[in-house]
């Protein structure tokens, strides 16, 4: 529902806007931003939350099943001038780097649609989630002002997404892992087993039942997480088929089996029984929690089991946490199974602790190289860019322009099985859609809230 429906917003316009066009844009927007400021803590408007509609999402999914990988995987050798967030890493990509893989967030809403509510509880190491700021209207002018920026003709009323819009640059916003960039790594190593020592937000689950994997093992202490993390597997094997997939639930797990197999604990990785993990893992593919930046389960009573929480420094988390836990995932996998670790170094009170020389230098011995998941670089004006006339600046403009910009994806590989080339297919051949094969039936277009919920057998399990 619309924050401001347009009866409201014409009056608003009637009220307060200046009639006095020549006034600068700035100044006309001050007095609707001031005005929408006293409006807010009057009224107390509800957080316009995103709404997802079912059916689209239901249809990307289908889509990220039969995405063909062929047009975004890229080996070094066709790559562009790569820009790391950092030059002087051990693994760095002009010596260790093996391709580029270079996916929209397109397919993002398939979990984000499940999601999105917790993602917005949040908060970063210097900002409040944007739930916290909206409701306690802190910084309510940090949220507001963008929408002038970014729509400086506001004529239309103020709904749910240009709200959104204004949130997501004038607060933080947890970040999604693309989901299609998961599928990929699934599927160009051919793995059929697949490990995530951090499941959130479910991005990675969500490539997982669109590859051609096998079963999936994940975990995440925070339990505010789980129940969706249920509706999502449930909802997944739905679309691929399986109408009725069984669950079952233990102390501190559990799983979804159909179609596919898919086991999550609620526990910190580093206290996880992981003598009931196969020992025959393909892939541990993994997006570990940064030191001390994303809160996740702030307040919550599960917030004692976050790392940020459990760990005062990061020579604490990287010991107690971060290398134990990557070295008992690499003793899980199969001869020839793979280790890749999406990480960068955190930057804490002006401080760099380079978390990924430390995991290189930790496990040497199998490094591999790393491989770029292209990102969208910030956008800049010319006039940033240094030069005594315009074409100087432009031409460095152009330089950055033409940079691929790269997080990194730290590759290691156990001993004993084939010494593969994981980018040798998309130098010369072409390979056709991979994924489950999907027949799609006739869909009743539905809001997300009129989903079903589960019953019985999940009763207390996610208290």
């Amino acid at each position: 529902m619309p924050v401001f429906d347009l009866f409201t917003w014409q009056n608003l316009n009637t009220k307060y806007v200046d009639t006095d066009t020549s006034l600068p844009m700035s100044k006309r927007a001050k007095v609707m931003i001031d005005t929408m400021i006293h409006f807010f803590e009057k009224h107390h408007p509800k957080f316009p939350f995103r709404e997802f509609d079912m059916h689209e999402v239901r249809q990307s999914f289908y889509k990220l099943c039969n995405l063909n990988l062929k047009d975004n995987i890229f080996p070094k050798e066709k790559c562009k001038t790569v820009h790391e967030k950092y030059e002087d890493y051990v693994g760095n990509f002009p010596e260790w780097g093996i391709g580029i893989l270079n996916f929209s967030a397109t397919y993002n809403t398939i979990s984000d649609a499940f999601m999105n509510r917790e993602r917005m509880k949040c908060s970063y190491d210097r900002s409040p989630s944007p739930i916290t700021m909206w409701n306690d209207q802190t910084d309510l002018k940090q949220i507001l002002s963008p929408i002038w920026r970014l729509h400086p003709d506001c004529g239309m009323p103020l709904k749910n997404n240009l709200y959104i819009e204004g949130v997501r640059v004038g607060a933080y916003f947890a970040t999604q892992f693309k989901p299609s960039v998961a599928k990929a790594f699934y599927d160009f190593t051919k793995s059929k087993k697949v490990l995530d020592t951090s499941s959130g937000w479910g991005d990675r689950m969500t490539g997982f039942f669109a590859s051609n994997a096998d079963e999936y093992y994940g975990m995440d202490p925070n339990g505010d997480l789980h129940e969706n993390y249920h509706k999502m597997a449930v909802q997944y094997e739905n679309w691929l088929g399986e109408e009725k997939p069984k669950s079952e639930f233990g102390d501190n797990w559990f799983s979804v089996e159909g179609k596919k197999k898919v086991k999550i604990y609620r526990s910190p990785a580093e206290d996880l029984p992981w003598d009931e993990i196969p020992d025959d893992i393909d892939i541990m593919f993994s997006s570990p929690p940064y030191f001390a930046t994303e809160r996740y389960a702030e307040g919550s009573k599960y917030q004692d089991e976050q790392s940020w929480s459990r760990y005062n420094s990061y020579e604490e988390w990287r010991d107690g946490f971060y290398l134990p836990v990557m070295k008992k995932a690499f003793d899980k996998l199969s001869p020839g199974g793979w280790l890749m670790v999406n990480i960068m170094d955190p930057k804490v009170k002006g401080k760099r602790h380079k978390s990924c020389d430390d995991l290189v230098n930790d496990l040497k011995e199998h490094f591999k190289g790393q491989i770029g998941m292209r990102i969208m670089a910030r956008p800049k004006s010319i006039k940033s860019f240094e030069g005594d006339t315009h074409e100087e600046r432009k031409e460095k403009y152009d330089e950055w322009q033409a940079k691929w910009f790269v997080e990194s994806v730290w590759c290691f590989q156990k001993p004993g099985g084939k010494d593969t080339d994981l980018f040798a297919p998309f130098k010369d051949s072409t390979l056709g859609g991979m994924g489950p094969a999907i027949v799609q039936e006739p869909i009743k277009k539905k809001k997300f809230s009129e989903t079903s919920k589960e019953k019985s057998s999940l009763a207390g399990f996610f208290d």
